[in-house]
């Protein structure tokens, strides 16, 4: 019951995005004597609570990011950001980065951090940029969570998974017969060596240039 007068109430456990009528009975006396007027017209009214906030991401997992030692960072991939019934009105969301994998609004300036402004308690979709830092050892880097918060709603996240992997190293072997006294010729520096066969494996990578030493 409310007193005479202008007053205001409050109710809770109200579902979001719903709407709700109201009554108003007018009365006199109070606890048990308490009588309500319910002849004639009674005032009503009605109002909607505010839709839940929300932020959303997709995809809310991003796989495959890789280089090899020496080579980074990955390659960038993107997932779209949006997000409604912000509150405040105007603010702003928050992506954060993890201490492997760095963010970007532009997918050119990468940081472990950046800000992304909404309006109108809106966001529109908003490509964010992901990539695997430079400069880590080799190994997996996986199911990392990029965070998006702000704007009243609950944490949208992001798994990254991704792998950098070991340079290869070129094996070398060269085989090659003894040199025999028919291709030296004494008191001169005219040698003849042999090389039969030069055998390289290499994994992953290009080789780009055989260097070997012959002395004697």
């Amino acid at each position: 019951n409310i007193n005479h007068g202008t007053q205001s109430c409050t109710w809770s456990g109200l579902t979001p995005g719903t709407l709700y009528y109201f009554k108003i009975w007018p009365y006199t006396n109070s606890a048990a004597n308490t009588n309500y007027k319910t002849d004639g017209t009674v005032p009503q009214t009605n109002g909607s609570t505010q839709s839940q906030a929300a932020l959303t991401a997709d995809p809310s997992s991003l796989s495959g990011f890789s280089y090899v030692t020496g080579s980074g960072p990955s390659a960038s991939q993107f997932y779209v950001l949006s997000g409604s019934n912000l509150t405040p009105a105007s603010g702003n969301i928050t992506i954060r980065g993890t201490a492997d994998y760095e963010v970007s609004v532009d997918n050119s300036v990468f940081t472990t951090l950046v800000n992304v402004a909404y309006t109108g308690g809106t966001l529109s979709n908003k490509n964010i940029y992901v990539r695997l830092k430079a400069g880590l050892a080799a190994g997996n880097y996986d199911n990392e969570l990029i965070t998006n918060t702000g704007g009243g709603a609950a944490a949208a996240n992001v798994s990254c998974s991704g792998s950098v992997t070991s340079a290869a190293v070129a094996q070398i072997t060269i085989t090659s017969p003894a040199v025999m006294p028919g291709n030296v010729t004494p008191g001169t520096d005219n040698h003849i060596l042999y090389i039969s066969k030069i055998d390289v494996s290499v994994l992953s990578t290009t080789l780009q240039q055989i260097q070997y030493q012959v002395n004697g």
